[in-house]
């Protein structure tokens, strides 16, 4: 008798469908890169512990807890994020920086987090992330002292505008400070989660007008059913409130130059003293028509060939009226005004469809500002949200995530495109700008040797060369692709907060791919609001001339490896930024040519 041996059919699976990136437009239920909710961390050794929420801002740093159903705050008043850098490295915290007027001052850290800026002595260093873990270890240890229970874990507010790269600082620095970061949470978000949670205003769309001393952002979300859904988000790290105090002491510095027919030396102390002025000047507006600006000791330079030669010292006696004042911050308005059209469109809205503007930040209760948002949202703008709701909305974040609270989502989006370069200089959108989070996109790419080299940037530029560089990935021993779908496909898995998680696959073999990640070189720091020297004399930036370097380096037309080679060489950010390093660079390579030509 024969038996027959029956061997089993397997089908082969169906060819996969090459739609890229795979991101989902329409937001469904269903788990990572479907758009639901994110999931919550397990409560698990929570008992003696705290976890709290922290607000950094640009100028003042706060931190609030919920406990026993109750949010309370744990900095009162609220820590400056000022710290002083004497000449021997040592950094001291300032509780009062307006008491101290010091050129070792440093302002404004956060707009400092992922650029190359440093603060350098004859035996220090110190680099932005050793000076915030510095201000986080003063903030956790005040905040210790306001609550019986160790605190361990926090969730940090951050600009909606920062990239991937600065999110990660800020979450290394946070566990140099012995802080476990749980997620990092845009401001404007923490801000409405605590408004919408815990004031009240009701159900509905709202449009938060989030404006800081450093930052601003506009944001348009909806709040449901006890979820908060954001949809679009714009934020710009070089516009906030800063800029109304530095567009008005400029006004006042060239009315005054004008007037003496005098030149005023702009070095670090003097602008600093004249913006401290204009603040001055901008809170008194809030309360009265007028505001006077005094200042003694300004001191001006001479003329023609004593231009670089002290001239004295003179006082600055001045005043400003509201509507000066409003002229003058006119056109920073209309840069804030172009976010929130942005997120509108984004969101397919008007502003007749929006039921709620909320503010947020104590510069919205200027009153140009009120003036310019009840003119624009007639009858639909709210009291300014709290000083403390970023940081409350933060700890009320932190509960969700330790499961202590359930009664509410929080749901965000993708504030920055991320996107790869492609050979021709021009960018591919992998994961568009307001995509929900966590989501997971893809880019599939031929092999044709077997090291593939990808570089991925985020921005809203087409061109790469505007972009900030995320990281440089490179799949090292990666077997050829021939047919074609036979590729290698590149994944990229953005967190709820933002952070990116790289992997590859090779689709033909069906094998995961070891992804070498090497992050971004940091980017020149420029302070686009203010010189505090006077400007250059020589011409801009000259791309013909950049190139020209990069050949004579035999580097390629990438500028950032040039930037980077040149602050090798020990140039310092000013001059390669306003291309004086550029210049000095080519002329000593000539004279190191003609001195290896001479006979």
């Amino acid at each position: 008798m024969e038996m027959s041996l029956r061997v089993p059919i397997i089908e082969a699976p169906p060819p996969k469908t090459e739609f890229y990136p795979k991101v989902q437009t329409q937001p469904r239920l269903g788990g990572e890169g479907s758009g639901a909710p994110p999931c919550y961390y397990i409560a698990t050794g929570q008992a003696g512990q705290a976890v709290i929420g922290i607000d950094l801002g640009s100028r003042l740093a706060r931190a609030a807890t919920f406990k026993n159903g109750c949010l309370k705050a744990l900095t009162e008043p609220a820590l400056p994020c000022s710290l002083v850098v004497r000449s021997d490295g040592k950094v001291y915290t300032v509780t009062d920086p307006k008491s101290l007027l010091d050129n070792d001052m440093v302002y404004c850290m956060r707009a400092l987090i992922g650029s190359d800026w440093r603060v350098e002595g004859p035996d220090f260093s110190h680099d932005v992330e050793i000076l915030y873990t510095r201000l986080l270890c003063t903030l956790k240890d005040h905040a210790q002292s306001q609550t019986e229970n160790k605190i361990t874990k926090a969730v940090i507010t951050v600009p909606a505008s920062f990239t991937c790269t600065q999110r990660n600082m800020v979450r290394e620095m946070a566990q140099a400070a012995s802080l476990e970061v749980l997620q990092l949470i845009n401001e404007p978000t923490a801000a409405a989660l605590y408004h919408c949670t815990q004031v009240g205003s009701g159900e509905g769309t709202y449009l938060i007008y989030s404006l800081g001393a450093g930052t601003f952002a506009a944001c348009v979300l909806v709040y449901r059913n006890g979820i908060v859904e954001v949809k679009s988000t714009s934020a710009d790290s070089q516009l906030g409130c800063d800029n109304f105090d530095y567009a008005l002491a400029q006004w006042v510095l060239e009315r005054f130059q004008t007037r003496k027919n005098v030149t005023v030396s702009r070095d670090a102390s003097t602008m600093e003293r004249l913006r401290q002025a204009a603040e001055a000047a901008r809170l008194d507006l809030s309360m009265s028509a007028r505001a006077n600006l005094s200042l003694a000791g300004i001191h001006t330079m001479g003329s023609g060939f004593n231009k670089f030669v002290s001239a004295g010292s003179l006082r600055l006696e001045d005043c400003v009226l509201r509507y000066e004042y409003a002229q003058i911050i006119a056109p920073i308005m209309e840069l804030m005004m172009k976010h929130v059209q942005t997120v509108l469109d984004e969101s397919h809205l008007t502003i007749d469809e929006l039921d709620y503007v909320l503010p947020v930040g104590i510069s919205t209760n200027t009153p140009s500002v009120k003036d310019f948002l009840r003119e624009t949202f007639e009858g639909k703008v709210l009291p300014t949200a709290n000083e403390m709701s970023a940081a409350m909305g933060a700890a009320l974040h932190a509960c969700l995530l330790v499961n202590e609270l359930r009664d509410f989502v929080v749901w965000d989006a993708l504030t920055l495109p991320i996107s790869v370069q492609l050979s021709d200089g021009s960018c591919k959108t992998i994961v568009r700008r307001g995509t929900p989070l966590p989501i997971t996109g893809y880019y599939q790419i031929d092999s044709v040797d077997a090291t593939i080299n990808l570089n991925v940037l985020q921005g809203d530029s087409e061109k790469a060369q505007e972009n900030a560089l995320l990281a440089e990935l490179t799949i090292n021993n990666c077997p050829p692709t021939g047919a074609v779908n036979d590729k290698v496909e590149v994944s990229f898995h953005v967190r709820a907060d933002g952070t990116i998680e790289y992997s590859a696959q090779h689709i033909g073999l069906a094998v995961n791919l070891p992804v070498s990640v090497r992050m971004g070189e940091r980017p020149v720091y420029v302070n686009r609001r203010w010189l505090t020297q006077a400007p250059p004399t020589h011409r801009k930036q000259d791309p013909k001339r950049l190139a020209r370097l990069a050949r004579k380096l035999n580097l390629s037309a990438d500028v950032r490896k040039v930037y980077a080679t040149l602050r090798q060489l020990g140039y310092d950010s000013i001059s390669i930024a306003d291309g004086t390093a550029v210049e000095k660079m080519i002329r000593a390579l000539r004279r190191t040519k003609r001195k290896f030509d001479r006979p």
